[in-house]
């Protein structure tokens, strides 16, 4: 069966603010800053140990007298051959902004072959995790 696991929080150090705007990266702390591929060739193939699937749905309540000013753009990825698949799905709604992650990869064991293609999917990723959201005073 499926791992879940659901919390609440609060935080007061998630955030930066400059010039009167809070800069918010919607991953919080569940982001990947570093991409693990990080050699110009790969000798031997890249053991998962096993398909794997990480969702996140994370749901952010915007403080009073906020709207967002700047919202990243949602983005899928489909690696060739159905490698892997990364979604990034984000919407405002009223006062919330709802966020749906989906990072799966669906071989244990990546050849060398397609070495480049798993990095760059990474690079990817990360760089659309790492986009901040950008909340102005209204």
């Amino acid at each position: 069966m499926p791992v879940s696991e659901s919390f609440s929080f609060a935080g007061s150090d998630l955030v930066e603010i400059i010039g009167g705007k809070i800069y918010l990266n919607p991953m919080l702390f569940f982001l990947s800053e570093k991409n693990p591929f990080k050699q110009e060739k790969r000798e031997y193939p890249v053991d998962f140990g096993f398909p794997t699937v990480q969702r996140y749905n994370i749901d952010i309540k915007l403080p009073e007298n906020f709207t967002v000013e700047n919202l990243p753009k949602p983005v899928a990825v489909v690696m060739e051959d159905n490698l892997g698949v990364f979604k990034f799905d984000i919407a405002l709604s009223d006062n919330r902004i709802q966020l749906a992650i989906i990072h799966q990869i669906n071989e244990a064991i990546v050849p060398t072959g397609k070495y480049d293609m798993l990095k760059e999917y990474y690079k990817t990723m990360i760089a659309k995790e790492t986009e901040k959201i950008v909340l102005k005073r209204i």
